[in-house]
Parts: structure tokens; C-alpha cells; sequence
């Protein structure tokens, strides 16, 4: 407990509360220990779907959370964004908040 104790000290805050906050010598203190990804790639049945619904005349959309660019890069992956020149004005990412102003007019 005495040891952190030395890297951290107790703060008032503007409105009376109170915290801890770590002292300046603590990023001196610090060693990196490694970096950490996740990949959560699309199930191996979905290519093959969309590919059926463009055949099919079906005009897919992905819905999702993620940020554009890795939204553009997983529909890209699994066939949704094409590169054909008569579908280029089809491909593009909408965000929530376009969506949203969409939805309100």
C-alpha cells in the first residue's frame, strides 16, 4: 500500500470530490508489457450469400457499428462494396448521425 501511495496522490476536485490522481514520476515508472488486437472476422457463410443475392437482383446493406473505414474494409472483404464502374454509386458508408437526418425529413 506504501508503494502506491508514491505514485498516486489524493486530489479535491473543483466541485469538493475527491480523487486519486497519479503524480508526474509515474510515467517514469511504467514499462510496456505488450499490445493486444482482436479480429472478429466474417463467418465463412457470408461471402458466399451475398454473392447469391447480387445474382438474385437483392440490393445488400450491412448495418453496423464500426467505424467507416473498417466498415468499408469488411464490406469490401465480403463483397458488398464492388468495384464495377455502373455500381460505384452504390458504394458508399452512411453514418448513424447521416441516418438519423435522413430519418427525420
Amino acid at each position: 500500500m506504501d508503494e502506491e501511495k508514491s505514485f498516486f496522490e489524493e486530489v479535491t476536485t473543483e466541485n469538493g470530490n475527491k480523487k486519486m490522481k497519479a503524480k508526474c514520476e509515474l510515467k517514469n515508472k511504467l514499462i510496456f508489457a505488450g499490445l493486444f488486437a482482436l479480429e472478429d472476422p466474417p463467418r465463412e457463410e457470408v461471402k458466399p450469400a451475398i454473392v447469391a443475392c447480387h445474382s438474385a437482383g437483392v440490393r445488400v446493406i450491412m448495418v453496423t457499428g464500426d467505424f467507416s473505414l473498417t466498415a468499408q474494409a469488411i464490406a469490401k472483404d465480403i463483397g458488398i462494396l464492388r468495384s464495377e464502374p455502373d455500381m460505384q454509386h452504390l458504394n458508399h458508408v452512411v453514418s448513424g448521425e447521416q441516418i438519423s437526418n435522413k430519418l427525420k425529413e
